[in-house]
């Protein structure tokens, strides 16, 4: 839908014959019968209806405010596609010094202008349509869409495409919303523009946002996932903005393949190793492995990667920091690294510290027992609301 403003303006050059000073103006550059073309609608376009060589032609035009030139030829160029494998459209007819797209200045404002047939027939009402139009029609819809099928060229730009202006904005709530939607309706062209974002971004809520919605689109582009785990990686980066990304790679990932599970195990392997990382990163790298293996060993068994993570996990049982050590008997727990038992037991017995809201490492370290040998592990209270220790994204 266009802006009233726009639509108002024009509307208003419409006499009581339903003629137009711009669609007169418009119209000259093209070959066309003597009279006035007529007014139809406004909608998405300007619509005017005019006779060429005794037949009944479309004027459609758009102020340049409103779209592109080269979106209008995008949809031009699908147009002539579907003509040419077929399909009975309303075909584009060039202007007189062979153009699609006019773009003229009127007093108005730049228009874009295109012409096209007027194709024959009587448009119903749906309650109108019989059951054998109601088959013909559908038909014809087959038919429309097996042609689209076969027409590789880029089309005009989606509406999701219109949200990605938004992301370059200071309205915070705008950003998010956007980010939010593009979550579950990002396109893969869109993948540059949201790494581009995850890059400049300081604030970590849409730093999370941003890459949730990146991740999805793993599911069609496989080798997005490279440029969070290069974010991850990078010290130059701020810790708590490459934490987040951490968070996203860890509970947003969609199913991999194998290749996958072992890159983001290794880059995990690289955080959670590193003294001098901070002790967060390193945690939720540990959590990371956790959510991978939990899932990768009942589908690839239990691979060289998985034993060289076992035993690195086994390493970092003795690390100074307590939420390392806490999300590392988690992590062996859900992996069910056997070999972790022994090292396990010793913290299990002494362990008394805590990390955040969590239970002590030594009772974390008693669950990760139970769930290695196949038992129940019991319900355990936060010592304190979550909600006030670790914000949510």
């Amino acid at each position: 839908m266009m802006k009233l403003s726009t639509m108002q303006a024009v509307v208003a050059t419409v006499d009581d014959q339903w003629e137009s000073a711009l669609a007169n103006e418009l119209l000259l550059s093209w070959e066309h019968d003597v009279g006035c073309p007529k007014y139809w609608r406004a909608s998405t376009n300007f619509i005017f209806f005019f006779k060429r060589l005794g037949r009944d032609h479309v004027l459609r035009f758009n102020h340049a405010s409103e779209r592109t030139a080269e979106v209008i030829q995008a949809e031009i160029d699908y147009v002539n596609a579907l003509a040419e494998a077929g399909m009975r459209v309303a075909q584009p007819v060039r202007s007189i010094v062979g153009k699609q797209v006019e773009s003229i200045a009127t007093a108005l404002g730049l228009f874009h202008v295109v012409v096209f047939e007027a194709l024959p027939g009587k448009q119903f009402d749906l309650q109108e349509l019989t059951p054998d139009q109601l088959v013909h029609w559908g038909q014809a819809l087959g038919e429309l869409h097996r042609a689209a099928t076969r027409y590789t060229q880029p089309g005009r730009p989606r509406w999701q495409d219109q949200l990605m202006p938004i992301l370059l904005s200071n309205d915070a709530v705008s950003v998010r919303q956007a980010l939010r939607i593009l979550g579950t309706q990002a396109q893969p062209h869109h993948a540059p523009a949201l790494v581009a974002f995850i890059q400049r971004t300081e604030d970590a809520t849409q730093l999370h946002d941003a890459a949730a919605a990146l991740l999805m689109l793993q599911k069609r582009q496989v080798n997005l996932l490279q440029p969070l785990i290069d974010y991850m990686l990078s010290r130059a980066i701020d810790s708590e903005k490459r934490e987040w990304v951490a968070y996203s790679l860890t509970h947003e990932y969609p199913t991999l393949p194998g290749t996958w599970h072992e890159r983001l195990s290794r880059a995990f392997c690289i955080v959670l190793s590193d003294v001098n990382e901070s002790p967060s990163l390193r945690a939720q790298a540990a959590e990371g492995l956790a959510e991978i293996y939990e899932m990768y060993v009942r589908e690839h068994g239990r691979t060289r990667q998985y034993r060289r993570t076992g035993e690195l996990l086994i390493q970092i049982l003795r690390d100074p920091a307590p939420e390392v050590r806490f999300w590392t008997c988690f992590a062996l727990g859900k992996m069910h690294y056997r070999q972790a038992l022994r090292a396990l037991n010793t913290l299990a017995n002494i362990d008394l510290a805590t990390h955040g809201p969590w239970w002590s490492i030594g009772e974390e370290a008693a669950d990760a027992i139970d769930w290695i040998k196949g038992r129940p592990s019991p319900e355990r209270e936060l010592r304190r609301d979550i909600s006030e220790s670790a914000p949510e994204p």
